[in-house]
């Protein structure tokens, strides 16, 4: 791996039957790709930002509602946080998660 990305997976959840949250700290990350896989049933996936850890806010346009087996791209340009929630909330079914992250290394830019 170059020191311009990181690429990992950074949840692998099953048999979640109402809601599920990841904390990530995205502190070396300026910009992400941010890949959810869900199978098993219905719901929200949505992201949201924090400095603290602790206070959380909406990422605006980083909200998905899922029927059946989906994966979810969230494209995130600009990233000044030092964390990043993955939140899953199931309507119905019980789901899997698993989260993909790729993302440029803060302060690594390429010629």
């Amino acid at each position: 791996m170059s020191s311009f990305v990181d690429a990992s997976q950074i949840v692998n959840e099953s048999g979640i039957t109402s809601s599920y949250t990841f904390a990530y700290n995205a502190s070396n990350l300026d910009k992400m790709a941010i890949q959810a896989i869900i199978t098993g049933g219905n719901g929200t996936v949505s992201l949201q930002a924090s400095n603290d850890g602790v206070n959380y806010s909406p990422i605006t346009g980083a909200s998905q509602t899922f029927t059946g087996s989906t994966a979810v791209m969230f494209d995130i340009t600009a990233f000044s946080y030092k964390w990043l929630l993955i939140d899953l909330v199931a309507s119905s079914g019980t789901l899997d998660l698993v989260v993909n992250v790729f993302g440029r290394k803060y302060g690594a830019y390429a010629n």
